[in-house]
């Protein structure tokens, strides 16, 4: 869906539509602990189109993950844990991860707050890995802690 905003003399630069009527990926977060049934957003959740058909979903998400830790070096070191998120069965190239917001941004402000650890450091990256159906090359978030 895009629109010439020109032909709506620049009112109309962006609309607003509700989830359940707009196609979302079907998302999935390796090292998820909980119910298998991962539904991110809601159906009144409104997504933002732009005017050249890009469509902003924001649909918010807490999750129980797991991920190794090796405390060796414990409380002097820096710990990686990458979860990887990626669509089950839909095209990567239909989805676009925006990079996170970093420590003070999304994840920092929403982060449940440790006494044992800190987050240091969010990023996304693109790389190859094995799925059950086979290789395939998405986006990974990665939290650096310590």
């Amino acid at each position: 869906m895009t629109w010439n905003p020109n032909d709506y003399e620049e009112l109309i630069k962006a609309i607003f539509i509700p989830q359940k009527k707009i196609w979302v990926p079907d998302l999935t977060v390796d090292q998820y602990v909980g119910d298998t049934s991962l539904k991110m957003g809601y159906d009144s959740l409104l997504l933002k189109v732009r005017t050249d058909g890009v469509v902003r979903w924001n649909p918010g998400l807490t999750l129980q993950t797991s991920c190794a830790v090796d405390i060796m070096y414990y409380p002097y070191d820096q710990q990686v844990c990458a979860w990887k998120i990626y669509p089950l069965i839909s095209d990567t190239k239909q989805i676009k991860f925006d990079p996170p917001l970093g420590v003070d941004g999304v994840y920092g402000q929403d982060a449940e707050q440790n006494a044992e650890w800190e987050i240091v450091s969010v990023v996304n990256e693109t790389c190859d890995f094995n799925v059950p159906s086979g290789m395939r090359t998405d986006t990974i978030s990665c939290i650096k802690y310590r």
